[in-house]
């Protein structure tokens, strides 16, 4: 008898097929049509109202950053006292 410390054993497959079991007849008579549920209409709906308020929420977050930026550049401007005279000069 050989022994092996390092090799883990292998495990042993089963084909096990059930005898009284049909995919299709099991399926038969319990599908019901998505449009015909009432859960997927307001889904659909939820879905709607959460992509445009999304939408909306991106633009005022552009907006605040482009309000922030000035800020701090203006600050920056204000903290260090620039001269920008050379830039009107004629």
């Amino acid at each position: 008898m050989k022994v092996n410390f390092f090799k883990s054993p292998s495990l042993r497959q089963f084909e096990y097929r059930p005898r009284y079991y049909s995919d299709t007849q099991e399926r038969r008579g319990f599908s019901i049509p998505k449009h015909q549920l009432r859960g997927h209409a307001m889904r659909k709906r939820w879905a709607q109202l959460r992509k445009t308020k999304q939408e909306v929420q991106k633009r005022s977050s552009s907006r605040l950053l482009w309000l922030i930026l000035v800020l701090l550049l203006l600050g920056t401007y204000y903290l260090f006292d620039f001269d920008l005279s050379f830039l009107f000069k004629k």
